[in-house]
């Protein structure tokens, strides 16, 4: 069985219904289209600044809307893996957008609800990958148990990190905007790989299987990464003086 897609809609049903999901698609497309535009544009923009405030706010509203629109799309088409992604990319920013709106060292009144999403997407995915492994033929609404136990893996770990925040009660200095830029990297390389690497059939046939669209798909990954260790120095800098202090 093939993944479900717009194709699978009743020929002769109602106008409306497709008029719907064609104004769902092209919201959802142009939702994506402007996360990845303003993602990149935050993530390489100078931190704190002007640019990045605003690519950001534009990054995240992009992306929620995006996960949302999708999710309901999923689940019109009985994509269960989809539906649990779309949710997933929703929680991420909405996540890392009040972990810098929300003063140091507190917690959010978002942060419990949170937690608690993170935790179900991680369980449902985790009993969808079983129910993949054994069913005939190895796959449940088309795909394998590989995409759902990942995702179930990539649910976890935010949802730890969750809970390492409602434990302490907040954060601050460098693990707060370490957060912050997990979770925006971490969405935007979902929207840029789940387009440029696994979309490619909806590109020209010559751009198909080229460098260029692997590079744009993968890049939020290192950018992260050299963020994340950015965030890190000054605190690693303040330790190392005050031990040769010591």
């Amino acid at each position: 069985m093939k993944p479900l897609s717009i194709a699978h809609l009743p020929p002769h049903g109602p106008a409306w219904l497709l008029a719907v999901v064609i104004a769902a698609l092209a919201l959802h497309v142009g939702a994506g289209s402007v996360g990845i535009v303003s993602g990149y544009t935050a993530i390489l923009a100078r931190k704190g600044g002007p640019l990045h405030r605003r690519a950001g706010r534009v990054f995240t509203i992009a992306m929620a809307s995006m996960g949302a629109v999708g999710s309901l799309l999923a689940m019109g088409i009985g994509q269960r893996g989809n539906v649990a992604a779309g949710i997933l990319a929703a929680y991420l920013v909405v996540t890392s957008w009040t972990t810098v709106r929300t003063p140091p060292g507190r917690k959010g009144n978002f942060d419990v609800a949170a937690f608690a999403l993170a935790a179900v997407i991680a369980l449902v995915n985790v009993l969808w990958g079983i129910e993949a492994r054994v069913a005939p033929g190895g796959k449940l609404d088309g795909y394998p148990a590989g995409p759902y136990l990942a995702l179930a893996l990539v649910a976890a770990l935010f949802a730890w990190g969750d809970l390492r925040v409602l434990r302490k009660g907040g954060l601050a200095g460098a693990p707060r905007l370490a957060r912050h830029v997990g979770r925006m990297g971490i969405s935007l390389l979902m929207a840029t790989s789940f387009l440029f690497v696994g979309q490619q059939k909806i590109m020209p046939v010559a751009w198909q299987g080229s460098k260029i669209l692997l590079l744009l798909g993968l890049a939020p990954l290192p950018l992260t990464l050299f963020w994340l260790v950015r965030v890190g120095l000054p605190a690693r800098r303040r330790t190392t003086a005050l031990t040769a202090a010591a």
